[in-house]
């Protein structure tokens, strides 16, 4: 399946969400508090549990599994129209990274920065777990080629990934980045070596993820990867967020797509300026 530009990545549901009336409740079970804490449905705190969740989970324990090849295609084939959007853009670049090994092309694809959307039901985690799959099989045999990531250690726990600020080795103080700090020389070494085959992250639940959170994304992972930063974004990897901005919006800061404090590389602003949209249209619960 084919879809030009102009009908994937429309602006539509950012737009829509933007115009939203002052006061619009959020579409989602889970509600800040009085005091901006986020709650589930039986009023604890998520984060509470955090360090728990964090505690079992290092870059170097998230498992890789290798699928068959009737696995692999059941799951191809469990993908609906618009989810297979998203996933052909991930298997574009994979061919052209073999074609590239293979000398039958001249240069690496550039990286792509995605954000894939949809409302309640329509399989976010699902793409997920497939472009996940399918980047374990592009890449057997090597390292982790995606990381899979999240703000919160509830939320990251859920897809089997790391909190953000634990898989970047980034500082958090009550919950709050305390501003960006380079990595010691030993340090620096250990997260070279642990993301030397990744290509991919996936950033979950990213209405949570502030501005300034973003550019401690693209900072460390310029420093890892050893790039330029002025003129290639978070370390030459592939960035693909998921969400919408009717969930959770970060703790006591604004949204990713509104200015805010962060660090803007030779003032670019690293989501309105980068991302390109795909919305999920169908609803997998029907």
């Amino acid at each position: 399946m084919s879809t030009g530009d102009d009908d994937v990545f429309n602006p539509g549901p950012l737009e829509r969400y933007q115009s939203r009336p002052d006061g619009e409740p959020y579409d989602t079970a889970l509600r800040p508090d009085d005091n901006n804490n986020h709650q589930n449905l039986c009023g604890q705190n998520i984060e509470q549990n955090i360090g728990d969740i964090e505690d079992a989970l290092t870059l170097d324990s998230i498992s890789r599994r290798h699928f068959s090849d009737s696995e692999f295609e059941a799951t191809i084939t469990s993908l609906n129209d618009s989810q297979r959007v998203p996933y052909e853009k991930v298997l574009e670049y994979s061919r052209a990274v073999h074609d590239f090994q293979m000398r039958t092309r001249e240069s690496m694809p550039s990286p792509f920065c995605t954000f894939i959307t949809g409302g309640a039901g329509t399989g976010k985690s699902h793409v997920i777990s497939v472009i996940k799959k399918h980047l374990e099989r592009a890449y057997i045999g090597a390292g982790n080629a995606c990381i899979l990531m999240a703000p919160t250690g509830v939320a990251a726990f859920n897809i089997g990934g790391l909190t953000i600020h634990q898989a970047l080795s980034l500082s958090v103080e009550h919950g709050n980045s305390t501003g960006y700090r380079k990595l010691g020389a030993e340090r620096l070494m250990e997260l070279r070596q642990s993301w030397k085959y990744v290509n991919t992250i996936i950033i979950d639940e990213i209405s949570m993820v502030s501005y300034l959170t973003m550019s401690f994304i693209h900072q460390r992972l310029t420093e890892i990867k050893g790039t330029d930063d002025s003129e290639v974004l978070f370390g030459g990897l592939n960035v693909i967020a998921v969400g919408h901005f009717f969930q959770l919006p970060p703790v006591r800061d604004k949204f990713v797509f509104q200015d805010g404090r962060g660090y803007n590389p030779g003032s670019t602003h690293l989501w309105r300026d980068e991302f390109k949209l795909i919305e999920l249209t169908q609803n997998m619960r029907q």
